[in-house]
């Protein structure tokens, strides 16, 4: 049965978890209260979190845009430099696969020449 205190749709309630029991009532508030107040104190941390993290971008971009102007370096020359740099190491790549495809394909050659000659039988000389 229903424990002391609590009432037959106290206890009811408390059973689905859908009602507090009625003598905690003020409880229940007050801890409510507290819940929200941490909630809002989590999301105040995060939005703060948030705006220091953009800041510090900011000044870090700062400082690379000072230093690009300091060396006179404009982000057209900068984007230069990188597509070239880019383009030769492609090339520097294709090089490389192209050597190592010749490479295969004399030892692949030379591979069917011997095959080829340890099939043929010795001639003999009368």
């Amino acid at each position: 049965m229903a424990k002391k205190g609590k009432g037959f749709w106290g206890a009811v309630g408390s059973f689905f978890g859908s009602i507090p029991v009625v003598k905690s009532v003020k409880k229940a508030g007050k801890s409510l209260k507290k819940k929200i107040k941490k909630a809002k104190s989590k999301l105040k941390l995060k939005n703060l979190l948030k705006k220091l993290k953009r800041k510090l971008k900011k000044k870090i971009g700062k400082v690379y845009t000072k230093a690009r102007k300091f060396l006179k370096l404009t982000k057209k020359r900068l984007v230069k430099w990188y597509k070239r740099t880019v383009k030769k190491a492609a090339l520097y790549a294709k090089k490389t696969v192209q050597k190592a495809k010749q490479y295969y394909q004399k030892a692949k050659t030379q591979a069917k020449k011997a095959a080829v000659k340890a099939n043929k039988p010795l001639r003999k000389r009368s």
